[in-house]
């Protein structure tokens, strides 16, 4: 009910209480002389019969007179106030100190009732006929989430609201502890909004401010407005007592999994689907409505503008009879002296009109119990299962294929093993219970688990792998950080980026190595390997060098042409295949001499 001053009340109740009515259409005022009538309509009720979870759009149909253009999807307020010109000294039954009436009299507290904008538009006559919905109409949008999943409940609840451009209220009591367990791919904003209400055990609605409500569903029986018999016209009670005590939620609709909580027979248990839910939630939600229950009604009464669907009132009906109608035995009868019982109900749906004055139409409803014990079915419902059976849709399986909100188009075999699923996001293969191949939509990948064969392909980028085996490899360039012929087997070559080198190697002891760079040395090298023994070709700033530390190093070649300066260390005496005897006295010296220059002359050497 919306918060109103204890004046306002005090004469919401009179039966001479005068209401004034103005609008806002666009931001501009409209009064009495220009409305002809409207009529509010408010249901929290898919169905004719109690739900959790719902959120209904509010309707404004109204009639008015115009001479200026509105524009389109225009917002439309309508307000109401009491009208305290018409009010004498005697009428004014109110303490001094409440008596907030202004001594011009007219309207005092302005109620608002509701935020519309224009769905459409037509014009009999002169007056124009406009169809308005309450901003919930705008949450019929897919929900697109920028969260992080599992995320709470209270987190997808806000990023809704701001993306709608929504304020809510503190009727909006989310459990702190409550989690979204999955991305809700493929849901409308309505949708994840009416689970999250009711895993709370609400329902969602838009208060009379404009601000986004809870309507919450407790045990707990808080009337907000008591009735007399003379301020309502009919009161029918179309059903027993309705009561829950037990509640069955479906979390998966596609394989009928269920949690549950409380106990009871049929006509006392709540069936609910809600994919967010867990057996906490669930024992949570038993908690909060075991014990649920309101008298089933349809009230025509006198209009109470504050009254929002999902409030609780209190009633009372007259049931008296005579003495001699009465049969049942004293101390049985359990009837007021003054014939009026009181009872209780919740407004599940609001009719409230205008015309010249208010009036409502009030709704509860519920399903009538079960009369035969014997569950038969008729013609139409075995037809109707025939066809749920056979169909391919939402949830169930139809010969391995079905349908679901969260995978999209599903094929899988009768045991499990192996599955396809395809949707916007994701296409991908399942072998037992394990992605295999699947194709990452948004990455643009194709990402396989198992082995691939093929007889050949072709690549216009680049192959990364972490082993590539392979009798023949061509191409125009081949990079890599170490290439070889072959690991742990002789012959093989191999190029080595991290020690520089280019190797050939006969077997363990047999081998030549190209280097760029040996121990950080700073000259390129080659070395030849045989046994243990290396020699060493160096380039080095010098010059060349041949280092054989542990080898003979011996030219065999037809000619031989050395520069201007040739050193023999070691005391070596040997050149190609002629010796000369070393000299025994000076004068032996110059006779060796002499040889040694005319064999270096016959060799071609100038000494």
């Amino acid at each position: 009910m919306y918060p109103t001053s204890e004046l306002y009340r005090m004469l919401l109740l009179r039966p001479d209480r005068e209401f004034l009515v103005k609008v806002d259409v666009g931001g501009t005022d409209y009064g009495m002389n220009e409305i002809v009538d409207m009529l509010i309509e408010t249901n929290l009720l898919a169905s004719d019969e109690f739900e959790i979870g719902t959120v209904f759009r509010s309707r404004l149909t109204l009639r008015m007179r115009l001479n200026g253009a509105v524009p389109n999807n225009a917002r439309i307020i309508p307000y109401t106030a009491f009208d305290s010109s018409v009010m004498t000294w005697e009428q004014a039954i109110i303490p001094w100190d409440k008596a907030d009436i202004a001594w011009g009299g007219g309207a005092g507290e302005w109620l608002p009732l509701g935020e519309y904008y224009i769905n459409k538009r037509q014009k009999v006559n002169d007056v124009w006929e406009f169809e308005c919905y309450c901003k919930l109409i705008w949450t019929e949008q897919p929900y697109v989430s920028n969260l992080t999943y599992p995320a709470k409940m209270q987190d997808v609840w806000d990023e809704i609201c701001t993306h709608l451009n929504y304020t809510y209220d503190s009727t909006v009591q989310i459990n702190p502890s409550y989690m979204v367990p999955f991305k809700p791919v493929g849901m409308t904003c309505n949708e994840v909004m009416g689970y999250i209400a009711g895993a709370n055990s609400a329902s969602v609605r838009t208060g009379k401010d404009g601000k986004i409500q809870f309507a919450q569903f407790t045990s707990v029986f808080k009337p907000v407005l008591d009735l007399a018999d003379a301020q309502y016209m009919r009161a029918a009670h179309t059903n027993p007592i309705k009561e829950y005590t037990r509640f069955v939620v479906t979390y998966d609709d596609e394989q009928d999994l269920v949690y549950e909580a409380g106990s009871g027979d049929e006509d006392r248990t709540l069936y609910y689907y809600n994919p967010f839910m867990t057996q906490e939630i669930v024992d949570d939600l038993e908690t909060t409505l075991g014990g649920f229950k309101y008298q089933p009604l349809e009230m025509d009464a006198r209009g109470y503008p504050p009254l929002d669907a999902g409030d609780w009132i209190g009633y009372e009906v007259y049931e008296g009879t005579s003495w001699r109608q009465t049969i049942t035995p004293w101390q049985d009868t359990n009837i007021p002296w003054n014939g009026m019982v009181q009872y209780g109900s919740i407004l599940f749906s609001i009719r409230l009109g205008y015309h010249g004055g208010f009036k409502m139409l009030l709704d509860a409803p519920s399903k009538s119990p079960q009369q035969s014990e014997f569950v038969v079915e008729g013609q139409l419902t075995k037809k109707v299962n025939q066809i749920n059976k056979e169909a391919v849709k939402l949830g169930r399986n139809y010969y391995g294929t079905r349908t679901s909100r969260e995978e999209g188009f599903v094929v899988e075999t009768e045991g499990g093993s192996g599955k396809g699923i395809f949707n916007s996001d994701e296409l991908s293969f399942w072998a037992d219970g394990e992605r295999a191949l699947w194709f990452d939509i948004p990455n643009k990948k194709f990402i396989f688990s198992g082995t691939l064969e093929g007889v050949d392909g072709t690549f216009s980028g680049t192959i990364s792998a972490s082993e590539i085996n392979g009798s023949t490899i061509n191409g125009g360039g081949i990079y890599g950080a170490y290439i070889a012929t072959g690991l742990g087997t002789y012959p093989f070559v191999e190029l080595s980026n991290t020690n520089n080198l280019i190797a050939a190697y006969g077997d363990a002891n047999k081998y030549v190595k190209i280097e760029s760079n040996l121990d950080n040395l700073g000259a390129p090298m080659i070395r030849f390997g045989f046994n243990g023994k290396e020699t060493w070709l160096a380039q080095i700033s010098s010059g060349f060098l041949i280092f054989g530390p542990d080898s003979n190093v011996t030219y065999t070649v037809n000619n031989l042409q050395l520069g201007e300066s040739v050193q023999v260390g070691g005391g070596a005496m040997v050149l190609g295949s002629y010796g000369v005897p070393a000299a025994t006295d000076p004068d032996d010296a110059v006779v060796r001499l002499n040889q040694l220059i005319a064999l270096l002359s016959s060799m071609g050497i100038l000494a």
